[in-house]
């Protein structure tokens, strides 16, 4: 392992290998994007909750801060190893940041003539959550937590 914990290399696969490690790597993103999607909706639903009866302005920030946490600590589970107990939750590797931008996008709006850019919360859609398909050459696919590097993986046949 170098010291920036970067690797690079070319692997070599025989032919009858290529088509499962390709399938495993479409799989894993695929089931990552579900989860995605799944913590996307609960982030929507506590965020959505929260800001309810709130006035204008509203603070995006701390909401959804807030709404993070909810949704971590009611989808999280105690893991007993052999130190200590820990939560594990049932989102780990969903990146929160780029969920924030899924849920709270910027609509525009024209008071007295003037275009108006404000934050709103919008429903998370399945279509956002694209799969990874077999018939695609190359595609990015983030593996592990939201600070591992990106693994691009260019597939040619």
């Amino acid at each position: 392992m170098s010291c920036d914990e970067e690797e690079r290399g070319t692997i070599k696969l025989p032919t009858k290998s290529f088509s499962l490690v390709r399938r495993a790597i479409a799989d894993a993103y695929n089931k990552l994007q579900d989860n995605s999607f799944l913590a996307a909706q609960a982030l929507f639903e506590e965020a959505s909750l929260l800001a309810k009866g709130k006035r204008r302005p509203i603070r995006w920030d701390e909401i959804m801060r807030q709404a993070v946490e909810v949704v971590e600590k009611k989808h999280s589970t105690i893991s007993y190893d052999r130190w200590s107990p820990r939560p594990m939750s049932k989102f780990s590797g969903v990146d929160w940041d780029e969920l924030d931008v899924q849920v709270l996008k910027y609509k525009e709006k024209v008071v007295d003539g003037r275009t108006i850019h404000e934050r709103r919360l919008f429903r998370p859609l399945k279509k956002d959550f694209k799969h990874a398909s077999l018939t695609e050459n190359s595609y990015t696919v983030l593996i592990g937590l939201s600070h591992t590097p990106e693994i691009h993986a260019n597939f040619q046949d």
